[in-house]
């Protein structure tokens, strides 16, 4: 019945363990011309699947919101819609928030992102994307035209990342709020950054923690 449906806009799979059936539901993705948001939330995906859906994401041409946030998607997974991005002018939307994305992985989206002008959101929060990915999201950010919200909180980013960001936001006029996380500084980098002129401007407006 799902997959003879020419009505459906909204779709909540969230903890039905769908993963396991995933194959067939890719299929579904692929072929849907109606829906447009697709939750999959909570279902321990693996990057195995996440490949499936990726895939699936880059013939699709309806679904403009995709949530797969608390699942066990890591570097793999996350290429993997990353290419299907390439390809697909349709998504805005991409939440991959709670899982095990690396730097790998990031910098594999962020190359996509550095040219893509259609995803407005994107919550990679809550991953385990360091340092040099922070610095990575502040070159895609120099050149990007289109996001106007990056959720990065709650990722060891720390206050060299941040700076990095903040820096970058003298360069883009696009991104309106970027998340960053109290977590993601610790103590001490909290403190240097809330005592630092060069995000004093941005502070309150465009980077929240």
């Amino acid at each position: 019945a799902l997959m003879r449906s020419q009505r459906l806009r909204y779709l909540y799979l969230g903890e039905t363990s769908i993963g396991e059936g995933i194959d067939h539901f890719a299929r579904f993705i692929e072929t849907t011309r109606t829906l447009k948001t697709l939750d999959l939330s909570y279902n321990a995906i693996t990057d195995e699947s996440a490949i499936s859906i990726g895939n699936a994401i880059m013939v699709n041409r309806s679904i403009t919101s995709l949530c797969l946030k608390h699942n066990k998607i890591a570097d793999e997974g996350l290429k993997s819609l990353a290419a299907g991005l390439v390809s697909n002018s349709f998504l805005v939307s991409l939440d991959v928030g709670g899982n095990m994305v690396g730097d790998e992985g990031f910098a594999k989206i962020c190359t996509v992102l550095s040219t893509n002008n259609n995803l407005i959101e994107l919550d990679v929060g809550d991953n385990q994307i360091g340092v040099d990915s922070a610095i990575m999201a502040a070159d895609m950010l120099r050149s990007n035209t289109a996001l106007c919200v990056l959720n990065i909180s709650d990722n060891p980013i720390q206050y060299r990342g941040v700076m990095s960001l903040a820096d970058a936001l003298r360069i883009n006029e696009t991104l309106q709020v970027c998340y960053i996380g109290v977590d993601s500084l610790g103590a001490e980098g909290m403190q240097e950054l809330t005592c630092n002129d060069a995000v004093e401007a941005f502070w309150s407006t465009r980077l929240v923690v």
